[in-house]
């Protein structure tokens, strides 16, 4: 048997490599020297492999942290930005989406309003009725996020700067900040905008109570195709029972 260790650039022992049997009956300097330099290789792409894994899962984390620095501009908890994660993830997978756009989209839907770190807390929190000024002030937070988080090499924040920009849009196009309509709106703006109105209407706010969910659920059938994709809001309609397990397992 022949035995090589794998290491990394630290000389440190990562795996090792074993060859059971010759089919000369046992193992020249020739075999010997071909299975260091395959280790050597395995070793390098190993290392590279890891440090990948490292490089994602701290991505990750800064993506959940940013999301969370966004919620203390708001009135919205943690809460809030698990439940639009699992609705999004329920309209997502009835869609068709692959089991790994499934899970991008719940790791990205929490991001939808970092944007508001741009805008002013006296704004964001201000009790009586926005002006029409104000409001257009509060309208930036969309392109503030994309701003933001857009990064030409990196297909994951692309995907985070698309969803921070077009969950104000409408599916008749009178929505904000581009006007876009139909099917020109990011499939996961699309279904994030259903997630975050139907749990802004049923959760609890300074300014007003709570919604019952056959009240938020008679929205979105009303606004179907005007406000919303009417195939998304069909899909998240048709899956009720998950929905209500989302809102009592999350629940403020």
């Amino acid at each position: 048997m022949l035995s090589v260790p794998l290491r990394d650039r630290e000389h440190k022992n990562i795996g090792v490599f074993q060859a059971l049997n010759s089919l000369q009956g046992g193992f020249d300097k020739h075999d010997i020297d071909l299975a260091i330099l395959l280790c050597d290789y395995i070793s390098s792409s190993l290392e590279n492999s890891l440090l990948t894994n490292k490089i994602i899962e701290s991505k990750t984390k800064l993506i959940y942290k940013l999301s969370v620095a966004a919620e203390f501009k708001d009135e919205d908890t943690s809460l809030h930005t698990k439940r639009v994660s699992y609705y999004s993830a329920i309209i997502g997978r009835a869609y068709g989406l692959s089991d790994e756009d499934v899970e991008m989209l719940m790791l990205l839907a929490p991001m939808h309003d970092i944007g508001k770190i741009g805008i002013s807390d006296a704004l964001l929190h201000k009790p009586e009725k926005l002006s029409d000024e104000e409001f257009e002030e509060i309208r930036k937070h969309t392109l503030i996020g994309y701003n933001l988080l857009y990064d030409e090499d990196d297909e994951i924040l692309q995907q985070a700067a698309l969803i921070a920009r077009d969950h104000h849009e409408r599916w008749d196009g009178n929505g904000y900040p581009g006007g876009v309509s139909g099917e020109d709106i990011s499939i996961n703006g699309r279904i994030v905008a259903i997630a975050d109105v139907f749990d802004a209407l049923t959760s609890k706010r300074a300014y007003k109570k709570a919604w019952e969910m056959d009240d938020a659920f008679q929205l979105l059938k009303e606004n179907s195709g005007t406000h919303f994709d009417p195939k998304l809001v069909e899909l998240f309609l048709a899956n009720l029972d998950k929905v209500e397990q989302v809102y009592w397992s999350y629940h403020d």
